[in-house]
């Protein structure tokens, strides 16, 4: 069976524990948390009492102040930006409304451009067959002309 070596949790941790601000006042409490021996850990009664006091250290009261300061910032901010998203959307369902109805007019407008492309092709054809006729009358007026003059 192996020999079981009991490690150290603040060696256990020290990559969380480096983390933290070494000036922070909690910081060695919460150290003193992970000690091995029993008797080297504050109570939870001790902690709470730890945590009232700092709650009245002006350290913390500015802190405190400072994040609720912050944190109405950015809940202002979040409510401007929610507000330019919401104008962004009326913005872009106002553009999607726009450009249906101009897809529906191109499609109206496609529709009569082959009508009257229709029209055309019809109009041509009966262009060329009048042409056609006036080049047979013209064959014959000129063939009537040599018989008329030929005599």
């Amino acid at each position: 069976r192996p020999l079981e070596v009991p490690v150290i949790d603040t060696e256990r941790r020290k990559a969380h524990i480096d983390l933290v601000d070494p000036t922070h006042p909690l910081l060695k409490h919460a150290c003193a948390c992970l000690s091995y021996e029993d008797e080297d850990r504050p109570t939870a009664q001790e902690m709470c009492h730890l945590m009232l006091e700092l709650e009245m250290n002006d350290c913390y009261l500015k802190a405190k102040c400072y994040s609720e300061g912050l944190l109405e910032q950015l809940k202002c901010q979040l409510m401007e930006k929610t507000e330019e998203l919401a104008e962004r959307d009326e913005t872009i369902s106002r553009i999607r409304k726009d450009m249906t109805k101009m897809n529906e007019d191109i499609s109206r407008k496609d529709k009569i451009i082959s009508e009257k492309d229709e029209e055309i092709v019809k109009k041509d054809q009966l262009l060329q067959r009048r042409d056609e006729e006036l080049a047979q009358k013209e064959q014959h007026i000129c063939k009537v002309e040599q018989d008329f003059s030929g005599k």
